[in-house]
This record gives C-alpha cells, sequence and structure tokens, in this order.
C-alpha cells in the first residue's frame, strides 16, 4: 500500500444537466481547463434527462476519460436546485463552484476567483454573468482571466437585488451545506441561496466577469427564455416572504421584508413588460 497523500480536493465543479446534449461540446471546453488537476474535481448531475440526452452525456465523459470527472444519474427531475444539491453532496472541495451546461467561463476562471476569495476572506463570491454571441466565445478565452478586484457584497443590496449570476458562483462547502437550495423553490432558487449566504456571512462582488451567457436573462426570440418569467417573480416573493420566519437572521433584514417585497413586485412587473412588448414586436415583425 502507497504511503503518499491523498491529494486534497481544493474545488469541485457543480453542473446540473437537463436534455441538453446540444450544449456539451461548449460546456467540455470550459471544464477542459481543469482536466488534469488533481485539485480539482468535477460533478455533473444529469437531472433524469431523456434517454438520448443521457446517453449522449455518458459518451461524452467517457471518451474524455478525466479522471477527477464524475457523472451522476438522478431517477426523478427535481429540477436545477436538486441537482446542484446532489452534486454538493458528493463534493469533497474546500469550495464548491457552479457553472450550467448551456453557459461557458473564461479561461482558468477559477484561480482567478479562489485568490480574490482567499485574499478577502469570503465565504462566497460572483458576479453578472456577461451576455455574448456564440461566436465571440473562442476570441473572448485567449486570455486568462485577470486577478479579480473586488468589493464587498453589501446585505442591504442582497435584500432589494441579486449581483450574482449562478454560473459566476463560487462557495465554501460547509457555507453551501449550512445554506443549501430550497427544497420548496422551483424557480429564483439560487438567488434564494445566494440571498441568505450574503445575509448571514457576507461576500464579495467580483469587478470584472467571470462567466458568459448566450442567450438574454430572461428573453428569447420567442419571447421568453423559459416562459416561466412570472413564475420567477413569484418564486423571489415566496424567497423573501420565507425570510421572516427565518431562525437565524437578525431582525433588521426582517424587519425590511414588506419594502423588498415591494420592489422585487415591481421589478417583476417591469420584466413581465419587457417581455410583453419583445413578443408584441416578433408577432409584427419588428
Amino acid at each position: 500500500m502507497s504511503n503518499q497523500p491523498v491529494q486534497s480536493i481544493t474545488i469541485s465543479i457543480v453542473v446540473p444537466y437537463y436534455n441538453a446534449s446540444d450544449c456539451l461540446e461548449r460546456l467540455f471546453v470550459s471544464l477542459a481547463d481543469y482536466a488534469q488537476r488533481e485539485d480539482i474535481e468535477m460533478i455533473i448531475v444529469d437531472d433524469c434527462s431523456a434517454q438520448q440526452h443521457a446517453q449522449a452525456l455518458d459518451e461524452y465523459a467517457a471518451k474524455k476519460a478525466w479522471p477527477r470527472l464524475t457523472v451522476v444519474h438522478c431517477e426523478q427531475n427535481g429540477g436545477a436546485a436538486k441537482a446542484r444539491k446532489t452534486a454538493i453532496e458528493y463534493a469533497m472541495g474546500e469550495y464548491i463552484a457552479f457553472l450550467d451546461s448551456d453557459d461557458a467561463w473564461a479561461l482558468n476562471k477559477l484561480d482567478s476567483q479562489l485568490a480574490a476569495m482567499r485574499a478577502s476572506s469570503a465565504v462566497i463570491s460572483g458576479c453578472a454573468c456577461e451576455q455574448i454571441d456564440l461566436a465571440s466565445l473562442e476570441q473572448r478565452r485567449q486570455s486568462p482571466a485577470p486577478e479579480y478586484q473586488a468589493i464587498p457584497y453589501s446585505p442591504w443590496r442582497a435584500m432589494f437585488g441579486n449581483a450574482y449570476s449562478t454560473p459566476t458562483v463560487m462557495v465554501r462547502r460547509e457555507i453551501a451545506n449550512a445554506h443549501p437550495f430550497s427544497d420548496t423553490l422551483r424557480y429564483s432558487e439560487d438567488v434564494d441561496c445566494w440571498r441568505r449566504i450574503v445575509l448571514h456571512h457576507g461576500g464579495i462582488v467580483l469587478q470584472q466577469p467571470n462567466a458568459f451567457m448566450f442567450k438574454h436573462a430572461f428573453l428569447s426570440d420567442e419571447g421568453s427564455l423559459s416562459s416561466f418569467t412570472f413564475k420567477m417573480s413569484l418564486g423571489q416573493l415566496k424567497s423573501l416572504a420565507g425570510l421572516i420566519l427565518h431562525p437565524t437572521l437578525k431582525w433588521r433584514y426582517k424587519l425590511c421584508v414588506p419594502l423588498a417585497m415591494v420592489w422585487a413586485a415591481i421589478k417583476g412587473l417591469r420584466r413581465e413588460w419587457i417581455v410583453w412588448r419583445h413578443r408584441r414586436r416578433l408577432k409584427h415583425g419588428n
């Protein structure tokens, strides 16, 4: 038996996957940055995809044969939050980094982000995701991610908005376990999780983008990215209402919940108005 110490895992990359075989090539471009790293593991959770999509994932992963890549198949569809929770249960890393199957990362993003978190002793970090077209991805990944500048993420800002896009987020694993994704939210569950963490522990906001999305945050050519913008707004309101009964949240934040709910409702109405206008323009060919 070897007496060599086992390499500890610093970062666990968590990827929920659902019927996304058309995104596999793009997904593995980002993961390939860390394919041979012994201190980084990758956990892809298939959220009960259709057989052809699940099989495509297995075949792609088998072809890569990366030593730190694990694919987990769920027996029932539970949504992205449930898939992420499942991946975190398997994770061994000190930190959890989130990536969605249809998004991409800047080159070597994790090392720069980890350095920024350790420099400020932050338990969570992230920023807004930059929207680009797919043709620009290769060019945007030519240079490694810069040394990130960061500012504190005020809990008050978290009460009234969200500074984090999910594919940009990195969080300490013990914090992710202490503040898990909600089992009752299917929409805005990521915003709910980040908010609870920031309200309890603070965080930092990176000042340079570290991830890319290829579609509008809630619009597509059909008008709505997922056709669930209204449910997203309801999820936001339900998330905020749940803070009132949270057993460990400070009262100064609980007292602001009604005002935060009003603000969230106003933003939700504005989002629906934007979707309506977009659909109308598509309908009339403008």
